[in-house]
């Protein structure tokens, strides 16, 4: 579904992301690792649309869409669940949800996909007049799962959704997240919490400094004394340290 080939994006000399390439197949959860710093939030705004690349392509569905709007990305079905929620905090949860809506692509059937939100998320419909901004952070997540589902996508970009969540809250969200891969939802996970994501998705890859430097199934992943030293929190020999 999604093919990033020789990405490069800059933040004026210096290159954040450096000839990166990855696959995104249909109806699969695919993970992005690495530390602070390490460029996975960048490779999401790219595809995005939110920064421009300086080099290399981004192919969706077989269109080239490197160097589109982000408003004509979310037209093709590209929604986001962005790093810190980014909520209207004046606006109620409802709003917060139908600003979702609000492309093209999204018009036919927005009511119907509101009242799927709030059956995936029955606290939602409780709180549905109250003010985005008076949630708490979990609450807060799962408007911005659904704000984005209210798209219609094909593709779902999740930046960090563990950020600053109880670890109760955290498990929720990504039971929610495995709940939509099972149902088929594409989606690209890039998470600091390298056993949930290894956990959650299918296939994954490991950026440092800019570059992808070990790519694999899961398993392979959660298996390499590498990945599991530097990410998972373990020791070559599997454990604790």
């Amino acid at each position: 579904m999604l093919v990033v080939d020789g990405l490069e994006v800059r933040y004026g000399d210096a290159r954040a992301i450096r000839d990166v390439s990855i696959e995104v197949p249909d109806h699969a959860i695919t993970s992005i690792l690495g530390s602070n710093g390490a460029g996975k939030s960048t490779l999401l705004r790219a595809i995005a649309g939110h920064l421009s690349s300086s080099g290399g392509r981004i192919v969706f569905d077989g269109e080239d869409i490197t160097g589109l709007p982000p408003y004509l990305i979310a037209e093709r079905g590209i929604a986001v669940v962005p790093e810190g929620r980014r909520m209207f905090s004046h606006l109620t949860v409802e709003e917060n949800l139908l600003v979702g809506a609000s492309a093209r692509r999204s018009q036919s059937g927005k009511r119907k996909r509101l009242g799927e939100m709030y059956d995936l998320f029955p606290r939602l419909s409780e709180r549905k007049q109250q003010q985005a901004g008076t949630l708490s952070g979990g609450e807060q997540q799962m408007v911005a799962i659904a704000r984005a589902m209210m798209l219609n996508p094909k593709l779902v970009l999740f930046d960090e959704p563990s950020l600053g969540l109880a670890p109760i809250v955290t498990d929720l969200v990504f039971e929610t997240i495995s709940t939509l891969g099972q149902e088929g939802l594409t989606m690209l996970l890039v998470e600091q919490n390298a056993s949930l994501a290894l956990a959650t998705a299918s296939r994954g890859y490991v950026l440092e400094q800019g570059r992808v430097v070990v790519e694999g199934d899961a398993a392979t992943l959660q298996a390499s004394p590498a990945v599991r030293e530097a990410y998972l929190g373990m020791g070559i020999e599997g454990e604790a340290g």
